[in-house]
């Protein structure tokens, strides 16, 4: 992993800096958020001590659609057994109880039910012939434009032909009312940003992004769970779109070099309501802060070609 260049530290000189040199789209939409919470989550890399039970979750799923899609490319027969195996495993290591408080309806029960209906829905896929998969977990490094020298940095789920044509696909996993997660995809940094790389990987025109989500909740509207179910969304980009998103990526990156150089990461109180990095914040001084998160926190710096799980 290479790290972005360190300019003089201005605040916690004393910590390690493992802000990513090529952003991703979670790091990226993490300043546009608060330049402060980047700071704290991506250039010193301080995380929660526990891994939050959706990111198990998302990671677990994620880890049995890489496991199937892997073994049929290789002309196996999607090897269902061994994705289950691998998907359990990732959960449980977290949470070997299942979820707790607003995530309890996360159980080992829901999440395998959750991949057997993944499992058939690749299954009808497959006999239909109408979606074929052509690469998973494919990571990248690319420029932004030819000769810039300015480069972005991701993963995709998949790629594949959907009635013969390109398409990323990505997997999701999400809680929320489906109606509301929907306004979400567009205007989507990651769809877009998926979209322009793959056109760079393939050298072929990318429709855009089909977007599977996995929906679990602990209640619908009369009280009983809800899920697991899979709804499918697709977004596609004109040239004018992709064209204004390079232009607000550029000035963001410019803004980011900004924050670097002078070693000032902006604080925007409108994001503190369900920041992870509040109490830090509150703290009267930068011993104080610095304090909170060596007590608090681990250091894991972030894999700019993994994952970028939602829940």
């Amino acid at each position: 992993m290479e790290y972005a260049p360190v300019h003089e530290r201005r605040i916690m000189p004393v910590l390690e800096r493992y802000e990513p040199l090529v952003p991703d789209s979670s790091s990226l939409t993490t300043y546009k958020v608060c330049p402060k919470k980047y700071f704290f989550e991506y250039v010193l890399a301080f995380k929660p001590k526990e891994t939050p039970p959706y990111f198990s979750w998302g990671s677990a799923y994620h880890k049995f659609h890489e496991v199937v899609e892997k073994s049929f490319l290789a002309g196996g027969d999607g090897n269902f057994k061994e994705a289950f195996i691998a998907a359990t495993e990732i959960f449980v290591k977290d949470w070997p109880r299942g979820g707790i408080g607003k995530w309890e309806f996360m159980t080992l029960v829901r999440l395998q039910q959750s991949c057997f209906v993944a499992w058939k829905r690749i299954e009808a896929q497959r006999a239909q012939g109408r979606l074929r998969v052509i690469e998973t977990e494919r990571p990248f490094v690319l420029e932004l434009l030819p000769d810039s020298g300015i480069f972005h940095s991701g993963r995709l789920d998949k790629i594949v032909r959907q009635n013969g044509k390109p398409w990323v696909l990505d997997i999701k996993t999400t809680s929320k009312e489906l109606k509301w997660w929907a306004r979400g995809i567009d205007p989507n940094d990651q769809f877009i940003r998926y979209t322009v790389a793959a056109r760079a990987l393939t050298g072929e025109p990318v429709q855009g992004v089909i977007i599977e989500v996995l929906y679990n909740s602990k209640s619908n509207a009369d009280g009983k769970p809800k899920g697991p179910d899979i709804e499918q969304y697709t977004v596609t980009y004109s040239q004018y779109q992709i064209d204004e998103w390079l232009r607000d990526e550029l000035m963001w990156r410019s803004q980011m070099n900004k924050s670097r150089e002078l070693d000032v990461w902006p604080k925007n109180e409108k994001a503190c309501g369900f920041c992870q990095y509040h109490s830090v914040c509150k703290g009267p001084s930068e011993y104080g802060q610095q304090s909170r998160l060596k007590a608090d926190y681990v250091q894991r710096p972030w894999d700019n070609t993994g994952h970028d799980e939602e829940s």
